[in-house]
């Protein structure tokens, strides 16, 4: 339950605080740990194909930081952003402890995992019941507009 309550917040945060955030791992975001402050802007130069971020601090200084080396990150438009198998996806679901991720381009393809730590998978009917069991799909199915319309 605690993990469903930390991560409905992050994910509907609606307050004054408009600074991006970095998270090196699943932990940081159920902890809110985020050692990076005074972060102004994060770009992801070349994309989802790039290796590095830009973070831009509110001095304008300027720092690269790999993307391997991160589990994500939350935009300014708090957007929170994972870095999974050399993609990046957005959050844009938790449902039930399943969480549907999009890919991060014009097209979006949707994604999803168990966790915040799992490994990222496509999202498709097959795929959701051989990893979640035909009971806990049939919940995420009654409850999500989203996976109706996706499987």
């Amino acid at each position: 339950m605690r993990y469903i309550i930390i991560l409905s917040l992050i994910l509907s945060w609606n307050y004054a605080d408009s600074q991006n955030k970095i998270f090196y791992n699943a932990a940081d975001v159920y902890n809110y740990v985020v050692p990076e402050q005074g972060i102004k802007k994060i770009r992801t130069p070349w994309g989802n194909h790039g290796r590095f971020l830009l973070l831009i601090k509110n001095d304008e200084s300027k720092t690269k930081i790999r993307k391997k080396g991160l589990w994500g990150f939350q935009n300014a438009q708090k957007k929170l952003l994972r870095f999974s198998q050399g993609n990046t996806y957005e959050i844009v679901e938790s449902i039930a402890l399943v969480i549907i991720y999009k890919t991060y381009s014009p097209k979006p393809v949707y994604y999803f995992s168990e966790s915040l730590e799992s490994k990222v998978l496509l999202l498709e009917k097959k795929k959701m019941i051989k990893t979640l069991g035909i009971d806990k799909f049939n919940q995420l199915y009654k409850k999500s507009p989203l996976i109706r319309t996706l499987t």
